[in-house]
């Protein structure tokens, strides 16, 4: 019993994509959402509801309402070396080393793909220019295959003997053909070994690469690609749920701000700039910037279009900044006033200011000194 509640712990692989929750209960807080092909360790149930601690804590589901399989148990006998990519969670934090791994094994992939193409180049190379080792190659391969035929009628052998050792007889027989299959085998093998020593004594006199060698390192080299390329194809799987998990949670940040984002409105001026009004108004400071509504003097506001309201120096204008039971900005009275942006000649920079009143002190330094 205690086995087989331990077997229901530990790491996961999630089949479905799944929602983790900080408590138990379907309408608790939202944590996170784990993709399919990610790795979660399970330390407790209940029903079918499953509490993980890694990669982040709190709760899921390990079966749907429908009974579909959302969590299955990873086989423990595995190596964890080997599945290191393939257990990836492809979260945000870890792309980096996704892509990494990824690029590791299309280098590995190329070198592998380049030694195979110079290898047979060689091994091409030498069988045209040599009819003796190809045909000693041939021999050899021969030889090969009926030691690989003569191994697997041993085994058939064995597994007849398994079967048929309560029948003496027959087990006094079949000790017979084995020991002749035996003594073929060891025939085969002192053939195969004499045809390689022909092999390499021929290699060796005439300065070639011994070609068995190089076709063994062929058949390495054909395994490490295959087993590069399963990398690759593991990493671009990896990093397409990694992209795609990166674009929910993107499209889910812009879900909660869109509705903020819908009311702002960029303007041409800003408050607090210096701005100069047509018409003999002059400098004034902008307190708003926008639409307005109401009656003001007469006229309805909101068929003006983008207003700015202004502070002026002077109580020359007609409003203390509110229309209506709306206040936009606060000065005191008739120190405020609205202009379409129409009436705004331009902004004035902090230097042009400076510029300005720079050369106002200068003219009444000089009427002073007039005057005197």
């Amino acid at each position: 019993m205690e086995n087989d509640e331990q077997s229901k712990q530990g790491w996961h692989r999630v089949c479905l994509n799944t929602i983790v929750r900080k408590g138990i209960r379907l309408d608790s807080e939202r944590l996170r959402i784990l993709p399919m092909g990610s790795r979660v360790h399970i330390v407790e149930r209940k029903d079918r509801r499953v509490r993980i601690d890694q990669p982040i804590q709190g709760w899921c589901s390990c079966k749907s309402s429908s009974g579909d399989t959302i969590l299955s148990p990873l086989d423990k006998a595995r190596d964890p070396a080997q599945d290191s990519l393939e257990i990836m969670t492809p979260t945000t934090a870890n792309r980096k080393r996704i892509t990494q791994e990824k690029d590791r094994w299309e280098k590995t992939y190329d070198k592998l793909d380049e030694d195979e193409q110079r290898t047979q180049k060689k091994i091409n190379k030498i069988q045209e220019d040599n009819p003796e080792i190809n045909l000693l190659m041939e021999q050899l391969q021969t030889m090969k295959q009926s030691l690989s035929t003569q191994k697997e009628l041993l085994m058939v052998r064995d597994e007849a003997k398994t079967k048929i050792e309560s029948h003496v007889e027959e087990e006094k027989n079949l000790k017979s053909i084995i020991e002749q299959d035996n003594l073929q085998l060891e025939n085969l093998r002192n053939e195969m070994n004499d045809l390689k020593e022909k092999l390499d004594s021929k290699s060796e006199k005439m300065g070639v690469d011994n070609v068995e060698q190089l076709q063994e390192r062929m058949n390495r080299i054909t395994n490490d690609k295959e087993k590069a390329l399963k990398r690759i194809t593991q990493a671009d799987a990896l990093a397409k749920a990694a992209k795609e998990e990166v674009e929910n949670m993107r499209k889910q940040m812009d879900n909660m701000f869109s509705s903020n984002k819908q009311d702002e409105v960029e303007y041409e001026y800003y408050p607090g700039d210096v701005v100069m009004i047509e018409g003999g108004v002059g400098i004034v400071v902008v307190r708003y910037c926008g639409l307005v509504e109401g009656i003001l003097n007469g006229i309805d506001m909101s068929t003006v279009g983008p207003c700015v309201g202004v502070e002026m120096s002077d109580p020359n204008g007609n409003t203390s900044g509110r229309i209506g039971d709306r206040e936009y900005f606060q000065v005191g009275q008739n120190f405020g006033a609205f202009f379409p942006f129409s009436r705004v000649k331009k902004r004035l920079t902090p230097e042009q200011l400076l510029h300005q009143l720079h050369n106002v002190i200068k003219n009444l330094t000089r009427s002073k000194i007039a005057k005197e």
